[in-house]
């Protein structure tokens, strides 16, 4: 009687166990079959998704006559106006869109060259180094000045401006990478 109960025991544990690895198993089944889906799904947006950034980068635009707009503000404002005191908040407004607006930028397709003078700088290997050298260090000005002024200022609208000139930074070190793709692009096509 012990023994009956014990092996009926037994065998729906085995049941279980069976049943487990076979759900288990339909489960596995029915996930490489879904990744499978997915990874088609996905190599299909994929092929899309170049275009999509490049019709984001896009955005770029609005942003700088945003920027061009707070620039052109202040000289309305000290002239038209007579209020002296806006120059430094719409140059903090500007930087920050100028810093954004470059982000979108580097979102486009650094595969193409937008015409034939950065082609020309991009293929010429000594053109395109100075260009990036060049590229390098205001990244470096715009986050060191940017650093030490927000660190050291001794007024609220002199640490905004910092953190403005450190947003820029941020977008033209976005820029930077996207120009260091398109030299080295440029450069792969001239050796073929």
């Amino acid at each position: 009687m012990l023994v009956d109960r014990v092996c009926k025991c037994c065998l729906l544990i085995i049941k279980f166990i069976r049943l487990l690895f076979c759900d288990l198993f339909s489960i596995l089944v029915a996930v490489i079959i879904n990744l499978e889906q997915l990874i088609s799904s996905f190599y299909r947006l994929m092929k899309n998704i170049e275009r999509t950034f490049q019709i984001i980068s896009y955005l770029q635009y609005p942003f700088m006559l945003l920027a061009l707009f707070y620039c052109g503000k202040s000289i309305y404002d000290n002239f038209a106006l007579g209020i002296k005191d806006t120059f430094l908040p719409n140059l903090n407004t500007a930087l920050m869109l100028i810093g954004i607006g470059v982000s979108f930028s580097a979102l486009q397709d650094s595969t193409k060259t937008q015409n034939n003078f950065s082609k020309k700088i991009w293929q010429n290997k000594k053109k395109g180094a100075i260009a990036l050298l060049v590229m390098t260090c205001m990244v470096l000005f715009f986050f060191v000045a940017g650093g030490i002024g927000y660190f050291t200022a001794t007024s609220s609208i002199l640490e905004e401006i910092s953190m403005g000139l450190i947003v820029l930074g941020i977008g033209y070190m976005g820029l930077l990478s996207v120009a260091i793709n398109m030299y080295k692009y440029q450069q792969s096509l001239l050796q073929e």
